[in-house]
């Protein structure tokens, strides 16, 4: 062992040898890799030996040159790159260049390997079809494919479909590893990424400016997925950004995307950790996040929103299960319904719920102050006050409202409420908002917590399905009862007299 203080000279005597000298420019020039066992075995030849196994300028004549990032200049690297990918055994290494491109195929078990998606890019030729990126196809044939630090510019290419893998074979998968790779500027109507996969992990995943992007299979783990200026596409009747199967996710942006989308659809059983949307301003759809029917077992937790001026208009809702609308509405001035939200058991925009019914808790006031019934809805043991657990009763306010009377197949409600004139001890509020739910399911009750009328009263609760003005849900009564007899009294009749008040406090879960 040569020791750390000996000179150079001395270890020489020793027959250790001297130091080695730097290599010299010279050196390199002439620096020569002759053909592989594995090249010779895939028939493959290079052309340029001063470039090592692996690297595709190998597989070039001297003289090639790299790409302008539009594409519009450059060497096309396709054929060599393909020619790198073919060789099984031999990883493929990218430099920080630009590489012109056309169509990519990647065999099952390859390794491609860029320098970071900010310095390796593939990008697309002018005039480009078909496919962008894919695998070679057959049995297994995407299985075990490792791809990271790699940017495709799509170059808004007449593509047909964008990175897409898994979809000639039986699955992408198993055991298959992607992180850093951002596929930008293609055209609407595909996923820019798009992978049908089976036991994957997935790092860094970035889709900008392209239809979105889509993770099918089963049994899938991702650590950070990006979508920004998004298009979406189709998906059943709608149109979505994102779709994914049974996959864990650890957090997903989608930010800027196009109006008539929904940010996120669930076709599996998906548990996503953080949930970040960022809407145009000006934004409008339907909901932002779908559950597919056969999503059974999902979790989205850590919801966040933004949106600019003006703000965004949702017709239905944040969530969408069926024909069902959960989680609040983003519509307005704030970001409504920001929390987590899973299936079963659950949290709801910060409350407890169940079955996907929110927790609800409110005083419900009907009073006769002046010869004709009024209503309001607020806090529990003060109406007056307002309240943030009476999402379930659409238009609640607690400001007094006349309490509408008339058929009950069209008389519409006003401030969530209105009494039946088919049983006019019965009052109905305006719940059911997420549509029918099984009264099976219901967990609430209902007490008479202030009764100013002079004869002892008490009343009954319970959800029945009734049309009322074209709207067929899931409606909570409220029928008025005489304590001593449980015969229904009218509510007019109760309240007949000026001043007299009834309060009825409802706690429990409803939708």
């Amino acid at each position: 062992m040569q020791r750390r203080d000996f000179p150079a000279v001395i270890a020489s005597t020793l027959g250790l040898g001297a130091l080695p000298e730097p290599a010299t420019a010279a050196d390199e020039a002439a620096r020569s890799y002759p053909q592989t066992a594995t090249e010779r075995a895939a028939g493959v030849e290079p052309l340029n030996l001063e470039y090592p196994p692996g690297q595709p300028e190998r597989y070039l004549a001297p003289g090639f040159t790299y790409a302008s990032i539009d594409g519009r200049s450059g060497t096309d690297f396709t054929a060599a790159i393909n020619n790198a990918l073919s060789v099984l055994g031999q990883p493929v290494v990218l430099g920080a260049h630009n590489y012109l491109i056309t169509n990519l195929t990647m065999p099952a078990a390859q390794k491609l390997v860029g320098q970071g998606m900010n310095h390796t890019n593939l990008v697309c030729k002018p005039g480009s079809t078909g496919t962008m990126f894919t695998d070679r196809g057959g049995r297994s044939g995407a299985a075990k494919i490792d791809i990271s630090g790699v940017a495709f510019y799509g170059n808004h290419c007449r593509y047909s479909h964008g990175f897409r893998l898994g979809y000639n074979t039986v699955q992408f998968g198993t055991e298959g590893v992607l992180d850093e790779i951002w596929v930008r500027d293609l055209p609407a109507g595909f996923p820019g990424i798009d992978i049908f996969g089976n036991v994957s992990q997935f790092g860094l995943l970035s889709s900008l400016s392209t239809g979105g992007m889509q993770i099918l299979g089963s049994a899938l783990m991702a650590t950070k997925l990006e979508c920004v200026d998004c298009s979406g596409f189709p998906l059943g009747s709608s149109s979505t950004v994102c779709n994914f199967g049974d996959a864990q996710i650890g957090a997903l942006e989608v930010e800027a995307q196009a109006s008539g989308t929904t940010a996120v659809y669930l076709t599996g059983n998906t548990h996503l950790s953080m949930l970040t949307v960022s809407l145009i301003g000006g934004f409008w759809g339907d909901c932002l996040v779908e559950i597919g029917p056969r999503a059974t077992s999902w979790t989205i937790a850590n919801l966040k929103l933004y949106f600019k001026d003006p703000p965004p208009a949702l017709s239905g809702g944040n969530f969408k299960s069926g024909a069902n609308y959960f989680g609040g509405n983003v519509t307005g001035a704030r970001a409504d319904g920001e929390g987590n939200y899973s299936s079963g058991l659950m949290t709801q925009g910060g409350q407890f719920g169940f079955k996907l019914q929110q927790l609800n808790a409110f005083t419900l006031r009907v009073q006769n102050p002046h010869g004709t019934l009024q209503h309001l809805i607020g806090a529990v043991g003060a109406p007056t006050t307002p309240t943030n657990v009476a999402t379930s009763v659409r238009n609640a306010r607690s400001t007094v409202t006349v309490t509408p009377r008339g058929p009950d197949e069209t008389t519409p409600f006003a401030g969530g409420a209105k009494i039946s004139t088919v049983s006019p001890d019965t009052l109905i509020l305006d719940t059911g908002i997420s549509g029918i739910w099984d009264v099976s399911d219901s967990a609430f009750s209902a007490h008479l917590s202030l009764n100013a009328t002079g004869t002892v009263r008490t009343v009954v609760a319970h959800v029945a399905a009734q049309s009322v003005n074209g709207e067929t849900r899931g409606r909570l009564h409220l029928t008025l009862l005489d304590a001593a007899n449980g015969v229904g009294v009218p509510w007019a009749t109760a309240l007949a007299a000026a001043g007299s008040m009834i309060d009825v406090t409802v706690i429990g879960f409803l939708r």
